[in-house]
């Protein structure tokens, strides 16, 4: 494999696409995921006839045009992928063994580990990549929406194909199409504080009183990085044990030339190991390309964390003037964070990562060990025995690390006591699965949104328009295409289905149906185990968001399953669904006490106080 050994920056080709004389007429091949943008280029003289690669659901639907779905291109298995994706965590945990023997790169060992496993997220398209696309002449029709940041609809097509001399690259400007958000709509004061009672007031308050508040009437300092349910409870607990609460904040990542020198130490010790996956999964001609955007995204990452050190040393008698300080976020990630992480290591402070949302105590291939939200701090707190288990046994795990069990936030518990049924909400409610993958493979797992967005098609057509019961069709708060995903029109047309248009996280809206259906094990089943109403639970395809196998005969005890694997699934779903409504109901009450146990398990105990938890845990870590 060739690449280039002193700097690894993206090769710089001279693209055809780079010229204003540029003849779409001549090209036979077109990349592109925008329907709008493929119209704007027919105007502008691409051929009819061009053979359009895309793996955007609406596109694939057109039966009028030329398409060909990547994910069932030939050359392309599916297999393969997905046991690249298997096999994540036994390669990061090779990288980590020969990172931590280094003494320079020790220090940044899960850092790199994490900068893999979000590079692969993305490195993945590649596989769907044939030799041919990158010698012969390759179009690609990109759409530039209105969007603060239209590159959330780009798959990395001109990355991975920048070695390809005949490839043209036309930038079209759309309009985003009408009928769904892009992005998560905030909720209302009323669902707020109806999920989040007195605590999400409390917080708010406190974040602003926190930023006047003397140092002289507080006995110590809590900071947040970013808020999440547990993160609230915590800091409105310290809030009444006398510490102040702040809002913490890094400096944004700094752009410095070059690569960072400890690059060439990584380099040298993983060359060999990420050059082998790469060669074993995706086409050679992509190699330079997928080596020179990870080593880049190692220098970013260094160098944030370089910045982040000299801004808390600079301002270390201001942040840890306090004897008592603490920081609370979930997800730490980045250079900048493990720099506070470190920081706080040598002025006696602690730092907590905080679990965000349920997942990898269900799933059955779980592959982001290394990116878990406390893989950076010693100190983690959880939500359930399961979790602290999985968190404790992990292999990415530093020596001397402590797990506090929290028990479920009171969020979830308010999902359940406070549902009420609505009248304006359809009594069944489908809860679209984990959003589309689009330009990113979220949770380290291959996901066919093609396929995905056909099974919503066949739920509805072959399931909840032949109900007695009124169906609500709730879709995942954003979309991945610029494009609206096909399904949408189905649940427009199809009688006694209604399309929710709401881009409302499901928490605010599952407790006010009488039934919900959910498809995967994602935080979205998390929200709906909570509602208080029965859930149906269908097990998908994708493997990377089935159910352990281990846990499913006590999981199909407390809630009511359906495998996606089973050429019946939705016959059966169909004559389950059609019984009487209030009968369903009284299946459901009589599993209560083995659906307690497993929520205990998996998601957290429901009679506790998390915050007061997490408040003694922390104290029991500071200077006394």
């Amino acid at each position: 494999m060739e690449r280039q050994k002193e700097t690894f920056l993206y090769p710089e080709v001279e693209h055809a696409g780079h010229r204003a004389d540029l003849d779409l007429s001549s090209y036979d091949t077109v990349f592109c995921d925008s329907l709008s943008a493929l119209e704007a280029a027919y105007d502008q003289g691409l051929k009819r006839s061009v053979a359009i690669l895309t793996r955007s659901p609406a596109l694939v639907a057109r039966t009028d045009l030329p398409i060909v779905h990547l994910d069932t291109r030939d050359g392309f298995d599916r297999n393969v992928l997905e046991e690249f994706y298997m096999t994540t965590t036994g390669f990061l945990e090779g990288c980590l063994g020969v990172l931590r023997k280094d003494p320079m790169t020790e220090p940044f060992a899960v850092l790199f580990c994490r900068e893999v496993w979000n590079w692969q997220q993305r490195a993945a398209f590649a596989a769907f990549l044939r030799d041919e696309d990158f010698v012969e002449p390759r179009l690609l029709v990109e759409g530039i929406s209105d969007l603060e940041r239209p590159e959330k609809f780009r798959l990395p097509w001109r990355k991975w194909l920048a070695s390809n001399p005949n490839l043209g690259i036309v930038e079209v400007k759309t309009t985003l199409p009408s009928g769904w958000p892009a992005e998560s709509m905030n909720p209302s004061f009323g669902d707020r504080f109806r999920l989040q009672g007195f605590n999400q007031i409390f917080f708010r308050l406190l974040r602003e009183v926190g930023e006047y508040l003397p140092d002289r009437m507080t006995l110590g300092q809590i900071y947040y990085l970013r808020e999440s349910e547990l993160v609230r409870e915590a800091c409105v607990e310290f809030a009444k044990r006398g510490f102040g609460i702040k809002r913490f904040s890094l400096p944004d990542n700094i752009s410095v030339p070059g690569q960072h020198p400890v690059c060439s130490r990584v380099l040298k010790l993983l060359d060999e190991r990420i050059a082998n996956r790469i060669e074993t999964y995706f086409p050679s001609e992509a190699a330079s390309s997928l080596f020179s955007e990870l080593m880049s995204s190692f220098s970013s990452q260094l160098i944030s964390y370089d910045s982040a050190r000299t801004h808390l040393q600079d301002q270390a008698h201001r942040i840890f003037r306090k004897k008592k300080v603490a920081f609370l976020t979930n997800y730490p990630f980045g250079g900048s964070q493990l720099a506070l992480v470190h920081a706080a290591q040598e002025e006696g402070a602690v730092f907590a990562g905080v679990q965000h949302g349920i997942g990898r105590e269900l799933l059955a291939a779980c592959q982001n060990e290394c990116n878990y939200e406390n893989t950076f701090a010693r100190n983690a707190i959880v939500f359930n025995e399961e979790a602290r288990r999985i968190t404790a046994d992990g292999a990415f795990r530093s020596d001397g690390s402590d797990e506090c069990v929290a028990g479920a936030p009171s969020d979830f518990r308010r999902t359940g006591t406070h549902s009420r049924t609505d009248d304006d909400m359809p009594p069944i409610l489908y809860a679209q699965m984990l959003g589309q993958a689009g330009t990113f493979f979220n949770g380290s797992v291959y996901k066919d949104d093609v396929e995905s967005s056909r099974r919503d098609t066949s739920l509805i057509t072959q399931v909840f328009e032949k109900l007695p019961h009124a169906v609500g069709f709730k879709c995942y708060p954003h979309r991945s295409y610029e494009d609206l995903d096909p399904v949408l029109d189905v649940a427009k047309k199809a009688k006694n289905v209604s399309l929710l248009h709401t881009g409302q996280d499901l928490r605010y809206l599952v407790s006010r149906t009488k039934i919900v259906i959910s498809v995967g094990a994602s935080s979205t089943l998390t929200w709906c185990m909570g509602s208080g109403c029965p859930v149906v639970y269908l097990d998908p395809l994708s493997a990377g968001y089935r159910l352990r196998r281990d846990i499913m005969v006590d999981f199909a005890d407390a809630f009511f399953c359906f495998d996606e694997r089973d050429d019946e699934y939705l016959e059966k779903m169909r004559i389950f669904l059609s019984r009487p409504l209030d009968d369903i109901t009284q299946e459901w009450k009589k599993g209560e006490n083995r659906r307690r146990a497993f929520v205990d398990r998996f998601i957290g105990k429901t009679g506790v106080r998390s915050g007061q938890i997490i408040a003694d845990w922390l104290l029991s870590k500071l200077p006394s």
